[in-house]
């Protein structure tokens, strides 16, 4: 969809390999995530879009920072504690906007997604990576530390 260059920042060894695969350019929490991604980015100055899906406190100056002037941060995680935001770095000089991910434009995301699958351009297989019957809740809490993408419970596996 016009998107060149997708950086992944993702400390899970598997959830890594799945990001590579994908073609993103993988990054450890522990690297330079903001000049590599000026780099990556070029004369851009930085990225048009950032996701934080982690819910990690303290992770979004980092993504601010790797953003370009009047980009925009999308927060999908749910942390478990207030974060800060530095309202005149950020948004005001900056110019970043910040969305969250309730009151998205459903339908409008739904009809996209719709298109993209009847298409064949879009591929969700690989995204499950397992499939267990709602009974073994436990086991797929368990797998979602280690090497797993998403887990699908189905109840009619039982």
């Amino acid at each position: 969809m016009g998107v060149a260059n997708v950086v992944v920042v993702e400390p899970n060894p598997f959830r890594q390999g799945q990001a590579r695969d994908l073609g993103a350019q993988v990054l450890h929490p522990s690297d330079d995530i903001v000049e590599i991604c000026r780099e990556v980015a070029g004369a851009r100055g930085g990225f048009d879009v950032a996701f934080e899906v982690s819910g990690v406190h303290g992770v979004l100056p980092t993504l601010f920072e790797a953003l370009r002037n009047e980009a925009t941060v999308v927060a999908v995680g749910h942390p478990s504690q207030p974060a800060e935001i530095d309202i005149a770095s950020w948004i005001n000089r900056k110019g970043i906007t910040l969305r969250g991910i309730y009151g998205r434009r459903l339908w409008e995301s739904w009809d996209q997604l719709m298109l993209l699958l009847k298409s064949g351009r879009l591929d969700l297989d690989w995204l499950f990576t397992h499939h267990l019957p709602l009974s073994a809740a436990d086991e797929a809490l368990n797998l979602l530390t280690g090497d797993a993408g998403k887990v699908l419970l189905v109840p009619s596996l039982e």
